[in-house]
Parts: structure tokens; C-alpha cells; sequence
């Protein structure tokens, strides 16, 4: 069975496939917005997955998009508590996409003197697969796999407890 983010994905670049011809407006947009939520629900749903399936639903509700944000902020400067040392490149490179990808997705939805072309919507998709390959190969970590941790509990304003 696919996960959500699977669906997301697909669907955004179902929206830009080359047999679709060109595009309308509202296709790139819900490709640009679809895009940014395969990644976001990536993230909660790695998260959340650790925990018993009586929590999950819970827990992948509970990030708050504009929190994720600061927190990947937070994170790319090296200013949590949550690890102790530098975020890997891997974890800054989804903090950084993550942050561009949620700033396209506001433009997409909200700025309708924005024009999109299918470039712009191939880039977003491009970004949300990147980044869920890349919580992936944190995901194989145990040690980067704290660093998904730290960015959700990061958003979430939970602080860390004295090492």
C-alpha cells in the first residue's frame, strides 16, 4: 500500500507529465503544493512511524507547517539542543529544501499575480524527491536518525532535557 507522500508525489507530477501537453495555471500550482506536502508528510510519517499504531495518527498531526520551518532554520545554523553536533550535510539539505519548497508552496496557493511555468513545477517535484530520498538515507542511520527527531521535536517547541 502506498503512503500518503507516495500519493502526493505522484500526483504532482502526474499534473506536469509530458502527455498532458501544456499545463493551466491551476495544474502547476496544485503541482507546486502537492509537491511541498509529499514532503512535509514524509517527514511526519517517518516520525511517527516509530510509535505504536494507537499514537500515529496522533503524532502525524502534530507538526505545524510554519514551526517545521523554524525549526529547519534552527537546525541549518547548528542552535538545537536536540544534537550535539554539526546536522549533517544530509540533514541541512533537507532543511534547506524543505524551507524553499513551503515558500513555493504559499507563493503557489496564495500569490495569484504569480505566473508558473512547468519549469517551476518540475523543480518543486525534483525538491520533494530529493528531499524523501534524503530522509530516507537518514532513515537507514541510527545515529542521523535522530536528527529527523530533532527537527520535529525541534518544531513541536519540546526543549531538550540537560545532557
Amino acid at each position: 500500500m502506498n503512503k500518503l507522500h507516495d500519493d502526493l508525489l505522484l500526483h504532482a507530477q502526474s499534473l506536469i507529465a509530458p502527455s498532458q501537453g501544456r499545463p493551466a495555471q491551476a495544474d502547476l500550482r496544485r503541482s507546486i503544493s502537492a509537491s511541498y506536502y509529499s514532503a512535509f508528510h514524509c517527514l511526519c510519517y517517518v516520525w511517527s512511524n516509530k510509535y505504536s499504531s494507537g499514537l500515529r495518527h496522533h503524532l502525524s498531526r502534530c507538526p505545524d507547517h510554519l514551526a517545521i520551518r523554524k525549526a529547519a532554520n534552527k537546525l541549518m545554523k547548528g542552535n538545537s539542543g536536540w544534537i550535539s553536533t554539526a546536522p549533517s550535510d544530509t540533514l541541512v539539505q533537507i532543511c534547506d529544501d524543505i524551507i524553499r519548497l513551503q515558500e513555493s508552496r504559499i507563493s503557489a496557493d496564495y500569490n495569484i499575480a504569480m505566473h508558473y511555468r512547468k519549469v517551476d513545477a518540475k523543480e518543486a517535484t525534483d525538491r520533494a524527491q530529493r528531499i524523501i530520498q534524503n530522509i530516507q538515507i537518514l532513515q537507514g542511520s541510527a545515529a542521523s536518525t535522530s536528527e529527523i527527531d530533532a527537527l520535529i521535536l525541534e518544531s513541536l517547541k519540546i526543549t531538550c532535557p540537560a545532557r
